[in-house]
């Protein structure tokens, strides 16, 4: 009976292995799949160079373990100057595109003159690594706990999820040890924070996620993750962009899900004319990818898989309208992305959507009435770019990555001198 087992175990990782190739492979050709427009109607182009040069990074990254690096830090961050005060980000992964691990790059990058900063990580999942900013991770609490502890930071900067992935062993650990360091706890999701005297100090990524809280206390601050003005700049070619729709997220089911690809096949099937834009790659990839191709709206999108933070700018010029289908939301700098080049965005009334939007925008409540509003601003391109008008200033005076910056360091400073 062992021998079976270990036989059809076998075959099971083969098939396993094969399905996740055959899976792999897709996912490289229809994100290389390019749509194209003539004669009133859409086709798709399958760009070879772009396939294959998809094809040899994997191939690479699969025989040399080192996925992707991104040089979003400048080098002379990880030179050890001793007089700079040592900041450790804790949080359970580190390893890919999004919000929290965006945040503490930009931190690492803005601040390098003032801190020396590094990362710990729980999860060995990298689908990024990153060359200039040091990342040690730890499979084990008690592993974590003795690196702290024998090499204290000033202040350990800590991102709480709850008990993702057994998050709270390795925090409980940390708060009943007489290690010596300030403690943040940053709270980017919409769950309680993790309460307890140890804590030197709360922050909150928005206003909504602190309203969620039981009780307000005075040692918490709301700090909203910050937009480089320089990087995201207004849309000169927004004009001639008034067909097009983009939705910038990850493929997974925490903030978007399976249905929300039929919103954006409605809105084709009313204007045929559009293109949508898809940015971001996940587990439902594959689904969404059926589904147009079920409908017959296959070439009316373009999915691009995941895209690095250098490329998205450009991704964004493509957008007549930035759409935020969200079923949950606790920051998303996505939308003041969209803001900050002054991209009409239309967003469900979820989370803490109206509080980054204002009067800027446009706020529905449901699918249909989503894809009512997009092809109503579609049709009317003058009254789309009047609602967004005042994104950019919004985003200059509550969003802006100086502002950011600027609080992080307050904090840090006024947290070094008061311990």
């Amino acid at each position: 009976m062992s021998s079976n087992r270990t036989f059809y175990s076998f075959l099971l990782n083969i098939i396993n292995v094969l399905k996740n190739t055959v899976s792999g492979l897709e996912y490289l050709y229809e994100s290389s799949l390019i749509p194209k427009r003539k004669e009133g109607k859409h086709y798709l182009y399958w760009d070879k160079k772009k396939y294959l040069a998809k094809l040899i990074s994997r191939i690479k990254s699969f025989y040399t373990q080192k996925i992707d690096f991104i040089d979003i830090v400048g080098p002379d961050v990880v030179r050890p100057i001793s007089k700079k005060p040592r900041i450790i980000h804790m949080i359970v992964w580190l390893g890919g595109i999004g919000g929290a691990p965006r945040l503490i790059l930009d931190l690492a990058n803005g601040l390098k003159d003032k801190y020396h900063m590094e990362g710990i990580t729980l999860s060995n999942d990298f689908y990024y690594r990153y060359s200039n900013f040091k990342v040690h991770h730890f499979s084990k609490p008690e592993l974590t706990l003795k690196f702290l502890l024998s090499n204290p930071p000033d202040i350990l900067h800590t991102y709480y999820y709850g008990d993702w992935k057994g998050f709270h062993k390795n925090f409980e650990l940390i708060l009943q040890s007489k290690l010596p360091s300030v403690i943040i706890e940053n709270l980017l999701v919409p769950i309680h924070i993790y309460r307890s005297n140890r804590i030197n100090h709360y922050v909150y990524c928005s206003n909504y996620i602190r309203g969620l809280q039981y009780k307000e206390f005075e040692n918490e601050t709301v700090i909203y993750p910050g937009v480089d003005l320089e990087e995201f700049i207004p849309n000169q070619n927004i004009k001639k962009r008034t067909n097009s729709v983009g939705m910038v997220y990850r493929l997974w089911d925490d903030k978007i899900d399976q249905s929300t690809i039929e919103m954006f096949i409605s809105l084709v099937k009313k204007r045929p004319s559009v293109l949508v834009y898809v940015i971001g790659g996940g587990f439902n990839f594959h689904h969404y990818v059926e589904r147009t191709r079920i409908e017959g709206v296959r070439s009316n999108f373009y999915f691009t898989g995941e895209v690095g933070y250098k490329d998205l700018p450009s991704w964004y010029d493509k957008f007549g309208i930035f759409v935020a289908p969200v079923h949950n939301e606790s920051y998303g700098l996505v939308v003041p992305y969209a803001m900050a080049e002054n991209i009409p965005v239309v967003a469900y009334r979820r989370g803490v959507l109206p509080e980054l939007l204002g009067d800027t925008n446009s706020i529905v409540n449901t699918s249909n009435e989503m894809v009512a509003k997009l092809v109503y601003l579609l049709d009317n391109p003058n009254l789309a770019r009047t609602i967004s008008s005042g994104g950019r200033k919004r985003v200059e005076n509550l969003f802006s990555m100086n502002k950011m910056v600027e609080h992080y360091d307050n904090l840090y400073q006024k947290l070094l001198n008061g311990n």
